[in-house]
């Protein structure tokens, strides 16, 4: 009961400590590391909190920032990455594209998106990139960590727990969501050895006002927080020795049809069979829903969706028809299987129809993670069907071949 009554003294100001309280934050020492996602919350909300006390943490972006933004994680610019280094910051990478499947991924894609990531980061401006950081129960597989090794000094696993000091390279962590109370943080805190709190920005974000509480509660507890590097720079590391890494030199940025070109409609989609050649735009709100004509495709902008260029599925949504105006695919019902498909932009993307399908709405998901599955690179395109109507869906599935 001591450590409720404790908790509810640090959170009032009252600066009585029990004297087990004292033994347990005095000798040992506890450090703390906040380790956050690289949404913009964390430049717009976060940081204001730490920097007000003069507290480092460790920022962790997806190095592309377009594959980023089409996923809807509102990440953070090379400029602002830099910001938060000057002030401090350490930046980890969070992969290259942010993949749904970095367990199953292998070969060059896999090395591109943890290793290319990094120097990515580094082509931008930012000056070290020393950890990686896997994205939300993703550990990458025996390849995955043979990378991670080879090109990071440390990285944050998906496991949970308190590190010891020294730390070992691959680093517990504790999820700081929203469900954990107060009382909970503060039995974690009065641990010996270094806790290192992952704060997510992206699915599961914590309200800055909880984030002010936690701190409160470090700051009155008289813990120090710090970086990673801060805490391998003094105590080195479980395994003895200071890890000799490499940068991923061969690393080239994929083409692809960029968020710029599709803002501002400067690419285009080809489909000689049918005679379309259209702009091609990006739908930034959830679903997919017009309330009039629109001449032009649209990439869908949703978490688990790609750009062209990007190991994925991109989804294309367009109007078969609009009244009696007839909609960019208002033929595609007459496409069949070795069909072409372009999109054309500062690069030229080509696909080949390898599936027609005719469903209810509630399948369209289900057939996007299968086409996930089983091909590497893909466009679906969707529409209404039948003509005139909006109880079904079409869906042109596409494989690229060039």
């Amino acid at each position: 009961m001591w450590r409720l009554a404790m908790i509810l003294v640090l959170l009032s100001g009252i600066v009585f400590v029990p004297v087990a309280h004292v033994a347990a934050q005095d000798d040992p020492k506890t450090f703390v590391t906040f380790w956050f996602d690289g949404g913009e919350m964390v430049l717009d909300q976060y940081y204001p909190l730490l920097e007000r006390r003069g507290w480092p943490a460790v920022v962790a972006p997806v190095a592309d920032h377009d594959a980023a933004f089409l996923k809807q994680l509102k990440p953070l610019s090379a400029v602002q990455l830099i910001q938060l280094e000057q002030s401090g910051w350490e930046v980890s990478s969070q992969t290259l594209s942010y993949p749904y499947n970095l367990n199953v991924q292998a070969g060059e894609v896999l090395t591109q998106e943890i290793a290319g990531s990094q120097s990515y980061l580094l082509s931008q401006g930012v000056t070290q990139v020393p950890s990686f950081t896997f994205p939300g129960g993703q550990n990458g597989g025996a390849q995955g960590q043979e990378i991670i090794s080879s090109h990071y000094s440390y990285w944050l696993s998906g496991v949970q727990g308190v590190n010891e000091i020294p730390g070992w390279r691959n680093l517990l962590s504790i999820n700081l969501v929203p469900e954990l109370s107060m009382e909970a943080i503060f039995e974690i805190l009065s641990q010996p050895g270094w806790v290192v709190f992952r704060v997510e920005n992206f699915a599961n974000p914590l309200n800055p006002s909880r984030l002010e509480q936690v701190l409160d509660l470090i700051e009155k507890m008289g813990l120090e927080v710090v970086t990673p590097q801060q805490v391998y720079s003094q105590y080195g590391y479980a395994e003895g020795e200071t890890p000799e890494t490499q940068i991923f030199e061969s690393f080239n940025l994929a083409p692809r049809i960029s968020i710029a070109e599709l803002l501002m409609s400067t690419s285009r989609i080809v489909i000689p069979e049918i005679e379309v050649d259209r702009h091609l735009g990006i739908d930034l709100e959830e679903g997919f829903s017009w309330d009039g004509p629109e001449e032009r495709a649209m990439v869908l902008s949703q978490p688990d969706l790609v750009i062209p260029g990007f190991i994925g599925v991109t989804l294309i949504a367009g109007h078969r028809q609009w009244g009696p105006v007839h909609g960019v695919f208002s033929r595609v019902d007459e496409l069949e299987a070795g069909d072409e498909i372009q999109i054309i932009g500062t690069s030229t993307f080509t696909y080949e129809v390898v599936e027609v399908l005719d469903i209810d709405p509630s399948f369209v998901y289900d057939n996007v993670y299968r086409v996930m599955g089983e091909y590497d690179e893909t466009v679906i395109l969707l529409t209404c069907s039948p003509w005139g109507e909006t109880w079904r869906r079409l869906m042109i599935i596409a494989e690229r071949v060039s």
